[in-house]
């Protein structure tokens, strides 16, 4: 794969003030201001799932441990205890308000016992402490940090859809994740993400790094639709390799190559258009192409053949003229052609939404 051209840096999700960020294995350091940090990638089945750090009597610890004055207790899957306050809860979710709809015991200032704990209500949750842990703190006033792993990104996008919670409130904590870095070096991730938080800036600039990836192989569309969670992700992928596709030939057919072959050989024969296709393919398949050099964008001493009409010797007209030939304005309207070339989707599922019910409309209409 050719090396991408790095995009602008302009931050496409604010980060908060204060972040999280990995400074080395097992450590981390806290920085203020927006920065550029590098998320964990990790397909979804190879992210082991650890467990809170708990405290003695099996809570998690810190926020919402044994000490904490909630009214409510919460299970994890992996049997870690929460302390939380209902109110909060309640507020945050219509569902949570149907399942919390018990009655509310007095809220304790004083630490309680463990048998005036065990008295407190409890409901058990189908996820993980990791999970929730992070959760109920982006629900909380205090203790939000920068979400620093997609396998966790994901599992809160499915809890917050599950409980029906806002998701604007969780956006913000992804910008670590769909930073300029991290679409370069993730981006299947950060296009599945961007496509479920309908941000269509990142699933357009995550989808050209996408060029060169096989989506026939099984586990490339699996995880387009595992991160995406909608099959018309992977369908505009698609989509956007058809369009470049059928817009290669008059791509080609316009590129200012005369002046790089001699009078007698400016039609190019069927093997070396072929080659120019190729090598156009190759060139294209970045993020951010640019010509500075015709002859190296397109490798033109590989396409042309050099080879004079009906004869095997070399054209030396022809190797002269590409070896003095002047790239300025070449380059000029390689680029202004560049520009025009399907680079990214440019839909996101919300668009394509609008897009379905505006025809039906249109049909019933009709």
């Amino acid at each position: 794969m050719a090396s991408p051209v790095a995009p602008s840096p302009t931050p496409i999700i604010p980060a908060t003030n204060t972040v999280a960020i990995p400074v080395g294995p097992g450590t981390s350091s806290q920085t203020s201001g927006p920065v550029a940090s590098q998320p964990q990638a990790g397909t979804l089945e190879s992210t082991p799932l650890i467990a809170c750090p708990t405290t003695k009597a099996g809570f998690a610890l810190g926020q919402f441990d044994e000490r904490s004055q909630g009214d409510f207790l919460v299970k994890s899957s992996d049997g870690i205890k929460f302390r939380v306050h209902i109110v909060v809860l309640k507020l945050a979710s219509s569902v949570w308000q149907d399942m919390f709809d018990l009655p509310q015991p007095l809220t304790h200032d004083e630490p309680l016992s463990s048998d005036e704990l065990q008295k407190l209500p409890t409901i058990e949750l189908s996820e993980p402490s990791t999970t929730l842990s992070a959760l109920f703190r982006l629900l909380y006033p205090k203790g939000k940090s920068q979400i620093q792993t997609f396998d966790l990104a994901f599992k809160l996008m499915d809890a917050y859809h599950k409980y029906d919670i806002d998701i604007s409130g969780l956006v913000p904590f992804f910008s670590d994740l769909m930073s300029t870095w991290s679409i370069q070096a993730n981006p299947l991730e950060v296009y599945g993400l961007a496509w479920r938080v309908k941000n269509a800036d990142v699933v357009n600039l995550a989808s050209r790094y996408l060029h060169d990836i096989s989506l026939e192989k099984r586990d490339k569309d699996e995880r387009v639709l595992r991160y995406s969670g909608d099959f018309a992700a992977l369908s505009e992928l698609y989509h956007l390799r058809l369009k470049r596709e059928l817009a290669l030939d008059s791509f080609v057919e316009g590129l200012p190559l005369s002046d790089y072959r001699c009078w007698s050989h400016k039609d190019l024969s069927s093997k070396e258009t072929k080659k120019l296709r190729m090598a156009s393919r190759r060139a294209l398949a970045v993020a951010d192409p640019k010509c500075q050099d015709v002859v190296q964008f397109f490798n033109l001493q590989e396409v042309f053949s050099h080879v004079a009409c009906g004869r095997k010797a070399a054209c030396q007209a022809c190797e002269k003229a590409l070896a003095s030939s002047k790239d300025g304005l070449n380059c000029s309207k390689v680029n202004d052609a560049i520009a025009t070339f399907p680079q990214g989707v440019s839909r996101t599922g919300e668009d394509l939404h609008t897009s379905r019910v505006h025809s039906d409309t249109q049909k019933r209409l009709g």
